[in-house]
């Protein structure tokens, strides 16, 4: 379906309502279905929550979190249209500047995830499959960045960060472009903590939720410190290192923090 009408979204929220139209969605109960079946949890609560969901995103109320966008994008077929594609990604990502720690799916203002926090998804060129296109949307686990409402009033500057005097200099910053030759590594990001001032997340627990990338792999960095909108200032994190296996390039979001990866041949020009 040839999509028709979009270029004077400004919301997301806007857009996505208007894509839910047109492919004949006027209410939430086949997409929800659609949902629910993409992950293989049809229980009555778990349709519920996912009609309940998308009321609340089609409205604007909440955001959906990362790994819940990259379901609606396949479902939606949005990578078949560049031009749409494009501004999809960049509504989305407005969306998420201006409500940095979206609502968490699994409390009780949102119902149960949608989609299981083990999830991997990766919106990327693969004829015949999902999405296609250039951009991948890291799919992080969300629940962990998304936990600690209290932790909105925590006053500016504070820096309970449970680490090492050592650790605790270290600063973890992101960076929105890199260009690297093969064998190179960066430090690229940071994984906070799940509640302001807790440690640091283990390796493990963030590796699952990273993308599949065709120009490198990622590895553990080792744990540092990270400004945070949510704490309003420095919190414990762990430091994400890329390092470049293959020439290429790779553009994703990574907790709402849009990447390109540039990776050359050495030698190359």
């Amino acid at each position: 379906m040839e999509f028709r009408n979009f270029d004077h979204h400004e919301h997301w929220h806007e857009l996505l309502d208007d894509l839910c139209k047109q492919l004949g969605h006027f209410d939430n109960a086949h997409l929800g279905s659609e949902l629910c079946a993409k992950i293989g949890r049809m229980g009555r609560e778990d349709f519920e929550a996912a009609q309940r969901n998308l009321r609340n995103w089609r409205a604007g109320r909440h955001v959906p979190q990362q790994r819940n966008f990259v379901i609606l994008s396949q479902l939606l077929r949005v990578g078949g249209n560049p031009a749409l594609r494009e501004k999809w990604n960049a509504l989305y990502g407005r969306a998420r500047e201006q409500s940095p720690e979206p609502e968490d799916e699994n409390g009780t203002g949102e119902g149960h995830s949608v989609v299981p926090i083990e999830t991997r998804a990766v919106v990327q060129e693969a004829p015949g499959r999902g999405l296609a296109g250039p951009i991948k949307v890291a799919l992080v686990g969300a629940s962990m960045f998304f936990l600690g409402v209290a932790a909105a009033s925590v006053p500016m500057g504070w820096t309970g960060l449970g680490l090492s005097d050592e650790n605790e200099s270290r600063l973890i910053g992101h960076r929105p472009y890199l260009s690297l030759n093969v064998g190179d590594s960066a430090i690229i990001h940071g994984a906070r903590a799940g509640e302001c001032g807790g440690p640091a997340p283990a390796w493990d627990y963030v590796e699952v939720r990273l993308p599949v990338l065709q120009t490198g792999t990622f590895s553990d960095g080792g744990t540092g410190r990270r400004s945070s909108r949510f704490c309003k200032g420095m919190t414990a994190a762990r430091a994400i290192k890329f390092t470049a296996t293959g020439p290429g390039e790779d553009e994703f979001l990574l907790y709402g923090d849009f990447i390109k990866i540039v990776v050359t041949e050495r030698g190359e020009k």
